[in-house]
């Protein structure tokens, strides 16, 4: 929890070089709590596709590039190109929410 913590504050303070993994170790982990609370309320055969969305959509934010972000993590983890719908999904409401939160005028 305090690596954690440190890598997130040290994204969130602009840091360069080294994003990529943390970014990745940490959008997954993201998607894993959001599964098992979801999973509270209805059936989840696996917290796979939960874990990639998460991955992708913290890569999104983290490096401003979505599409990059969804393609990244489709490469790095030889899933089925099938998945980029439901993770471009995740990605567009996670900039959607994050122009929202984060640019208002």
């Amino acid at each position: 929890v305090l690596k954690a913590s440190l890598v997130l504050l040290s994204l969130v303070s602009g840091a360069y070089g080294g994003t990529l993994t943390p970014s990745f170790a940490l959008g997954s982990l993201l998607g894993l709590i959001v599964c098992q609370i979801v999973a509270g309320f209805i059936s989840i055969q696996g917290p796979e596709l939960f874990m990639l969305a998460g991955a992708a959509s913290f890569l999104a934010i983290t490096m401003k590039a979505p599409l990059t972000a969804a393609g990244l993590v489709i490469g790095f983890t030889h899933s089925q190109p099938i998945l980029l719908i439901p993770i471009l999904f995740t990605v567009t409401l996670t900039k959607l929410f994050e122009s929202r939160i984060f640019y208002r005028n």
